[in-house]
C-alpha cells in the first residue's frame, strides 16, 4: 500500500512554524529513504534519498540551534550534543553504505524514526516553548525594539 512509514501528527508540533516545516520536511525525507529501500531499485535510489536526509538534517540542526542562541533558550548545550550524536550515526550510517559494507536494513529506518519523534516531543518541544514565550514577551510591546523580532519569512 502507500502507507507511509511516519505518518505525521500535530502532537509533534513545536509551535513555531518553522521548525514544524523542518520537521514535516525530515519525515518526508524519512519516508523517502523508506521508499527508496522499498522500491528495488537498491543503492541507486537509496544513495541519494540517504545523502538528501543526511544535508538537510545538518541544515535543520543548525537553524534550531541559531533560533536557541537567538532566545537564550535553556537546554542548548545539551541540544547540540545530542544533534551532534545523530548527525554522527547519520554520517557513520551513509560511511558503511557508502563503502558497500552492508545496504541499510529496516532497523535503520525504526533508528531514525524513534529518534526524530521522541527528539521532537521530549526536547524541541520545551525549548521551542521557550522561544514563543520570549516572543511574546517582546511582542507585548516594551517599545524598545529588543530582540530583533523583524520576521521575514523564507516560505
Amino acid at each position: 500500500g502507500s502507507r507511509k512509514f511516519i505518518e505525521w501528527t500535530d502532537e509533534w508540533s513545536v509551535g513555531v512554524e518553522a521548525m514544524d516545516a523542518h520537521h514535516r520536511k525530515l519525515v518526508d525525507l524519512i519516508n523517502d529513504l523508506h521508499a527508496a529501500m522499498r522500491s528495488g531499485k537498491g543503492r541507486a535510489a537509496i544513495g541519494p534519498a540517504l545523502e538528501e536526509l543526511a544535508r538537510y538534517t545538518e541544515y535543520h540542526f543548525s537553524a534550531e540551534e541559531k533560533l536557541m542562541t537567538k532566545h537564550r533558550c535553556s537546554g542548548l548545550a545539551e541540544q547540540k550534543a545530542m544533534h551532534g550524536q545523530f548527525l554522527n550515526q547519520v554520517a557513520e550510517m551513509k560511511r558503511k553504505f557508502d563503502s558497500g559494507q552492508h545496504g541499510l536494513g529496516p532497523e535503520v529506518l525504526t533508528t531514525l524514526k524513534d529518534w526524530l519523534v521522541s527528539h521532537i516531543v521530549r526536547k524541541d518541544k520545551p525549548c521551542m516553548t521557550e522561544v514563543c514565550d520570549f516572543r511574546r514577551k517582546f511582542a507585548r510591546g516594551n517599545g524598545n525594539g529588543v530582540g530583533g523580532e523583524a520576521h521575514h519569512s523564507h516560505s
